[in-house]
């Protein structure tokens, strides 16, 4: 069973920080209004470790210097983040925030690459 926890406040995003900052590996969504495009907005960041917790992280109800420390590990290229078509994530991040997410797996370009190297083309 997962479990989504919602950091909107200074204790939940500690207890969050303090889950997911020894991961090795993270999942990352996130979400808002026409991410990664000039005015739109980041209004939630997920993170998964192995642990059964999702942490959802509430960034319009915290200030910047709160999220700092998720920013840190964001930045970090000592965790690898998971991903999935993480370009709008990325641009809203790096152009919103000022955030350069680094250690990034994208799936979905992963996929795409391998296609390639099995010699796949675009009808296959």
């Amino acid at each position: 069973m997962t479990i989504y926890i919602l950091c909107a406040d200074d204790s939940n995003l500690a207890n969050a920080i303090a889950a997911i900052q020894p991961a090795s590996a993270l999942a990352l969504d996130c979400e808002g209004n026409d991410l990664g495009v000039e005015g739109g907005t980041l209004n939630l960041i997920s993170l998964r470790a192995l642990e059964p917790e999702t942490s959802r992280i509430d960034t319009i109800g915290l200030v910047k210097d709160q999220l700092n420390p998720v920013f840190d590990i964001i930045k970090s290229s000592l965790v690898t983040k998971i991903v999935f078509g993480g370009r709008m994530d990325f641009g809203e991040l790096y152009h919103g925030w000022g955030v350069s997410l680094r250690g990034v797996l994208d799936l979905q370009l992963a996929d795409v690459e391998s296609r390639h190297q099995c010699g796949e083309d675009q009808e296959d």
